[in-house]
């Protein structure tokens, strides 16, 4: 029997581009021209933030103690929403031009990518990495991700096919992973750091490599030759992943074998962003038809 997902409309009718779950599974954030906060025991909109005349949000990733989440947005602003106060502070960036970040599960640091990767440390108020390599002028630049505790960051994009590591502060590439995408517009690690992944920039494939070896993982399954997806995620425990599609559909699958355990085409476009509850037992999605949908897994 088909698992069939339940809807949570926004106030708004635009696309649902990107949203997260903080540590403690209390709130959701969604982000579309208006940055939205939900109670998900209630279900109930607690906090709704208008982002600016023609903005939308790009992306919007909790802290980790679930008080404020960062986004950038169209204007290529980064902000922080403060959820005691309902109001966003901007931070201003050297050469930012923000369109992506990454939020470290476990330390208060933010690596933001525009024209510059750079890594702002909220707790200290300061930037405390900008990445090697020049400023980047293409439509599709460097993006990056943070490892949990905000030590280490990916780049994707920086140089054709590869993945590199630094340690956050140095600028020597601590590995290199090879045989990816030329760029990306997603890249993440998995929670307990076994694996590193990314999405081609324009839907042409979905990487994977095993941390441990520095081998694409699953190479079979995860390569350029999946072009349906269009948002990852990892789930808390690093053992699955959910994919949303092009086509609307959201997908779960294991990463030990590839195995498929959810499967439901329920959005009627493509599905932006994904993401789990810290329990691992749900799924959330947005898309193009301007819904949040949530669904259990098996």
């Amino acid at each position: 029997m088909a698992i069939r997902s339940k809807v949570l409309q926004p106030p708004t009718k635009k696309v649902v581009q990107s949203l997260d779950i903080d540590a403690g599974g209390q709130h959701l954030v969604a982000g579309q021209n208006h940055l939205t906060v939900w109670n998900l025991k209630t279900r109930k909109l607690v906090h709704e933030f208008k982002v600016g005349s023609g903005d939308n949000v790009l992306w919007a990733r909790w802290s980790p103690d679930g008080t404020k989440v960062a986004f950038v947005d169209t204007g290529n602003r980064f902000r922080f929403f403060e959820l005691e106060t309902g109001d966003a502070r901007a931070v201003e960036l050297e050469d930012a031009d923000a369109g992506w970040l990454d939020y470290a599960r476990d330390r208060d640091r933010v690596l933001v990518a525009g024209r510059r990767v750079q890594v702002w440390d909220e707790e200290k108020q300061k930037v405390v990495w900008v990445a090697p390599g020049k400023e980047s002028k293409r439509e599709d630049p460097p993006i990056g991700c943070l490892s949990p505790d905000g030590g280490t960051a990916a780049i994707v994009g920086a140089e054709p096919g590869k993945v590199l590591l630094y340690k956050v502060g140095g600028k020597r590439v601590q590995k290199q992973l090879d045989d990816g995408p030329k760029s990306a517009r997603w890249i993440g690690f998995d929670p307990k750091m076994r694996y590193v992944a990314c999405l081609e920039y324009h839907a042409h494939g979905f990487f994977v490599w095993d941390l441990k070896t520095g081998k694409r993982h699953l190479p079979e399954t995860f390569n350029d030759e999946v072009t349906v997806f269009w948002s990852a995620r990892f789930d808390p425990s690093g053992k699955r992943l959910a994919l949303g599609t092009l086509g609307g559909a959201v997908w779960v699958q294991k990463l030990k074998d590839g195995e498929l355990v959810y499967d439901e085409k329920e959005h009627k476009r493509r599905v932006w962003d994904v993401a789990f509850t810290p329990d691992g037992t749900q799924v959330f999605s947005g898309g193009d038809d301007y819904t949040l949908r949530f669904r259990k897994l098996p």
